[in-house]
């Protein structure tokens, strides 16, 4: 399956936990899923790997069709990861197939949150 990636705008609250939820409306049953954020749409320089949890595979949610399903995943990284990521960048997520076969379901600019409270030193 070839498909064009949807444009998404990731936000990674800088010094905070990162979870987010994805819904794509594709089966993942036997699927793997990478997301990754970079310097750039280059991708010269790797800012954060982020952690992918399968939430549901294969939800049903449409009850008038009884081929559709989607997928949920979880995006996450921790706030000391996060912390580390310090200027915009470039994010997407790679979809693999079970026959092998690679898509970009999603891309688009990574914006980081400089956030500025802190936890107090103890």
């Amino acid at each position: 399956m070839s498909t064009e990636p949807a444009t998404y705008a990731l936000r990674i609250p800088q010094r905070a936990s990162l979870s987010k939820v994805i819904r794509v409306p594709y089966d993942g049953t036997g699927c793997e899923v990478y997301a990754e954020v970079w310097d750039s749409d280059k991708r010269r320089k790797l800012y954060l790997s982020l952690a992918v949890e399968w939430v549901n595979r294969a939800e049903f949610w449409d009850e008038d069709d009884e081929d559709a399903v989607r997928a949920t995943i979880r995006l996450s990284a921790t706030w000391q990861q996060t912390r580390a990521v310090v200027k915009d960048g470039y994010w997407d997520l790679l979809w693999v197939w079970p026959d092998g076969e690679r898509d970009y379901l999603l891309d688009g600019p990574a914006v980081v949150n400089r956030n500025a409270t802190e936890e107090p030193e103890s």
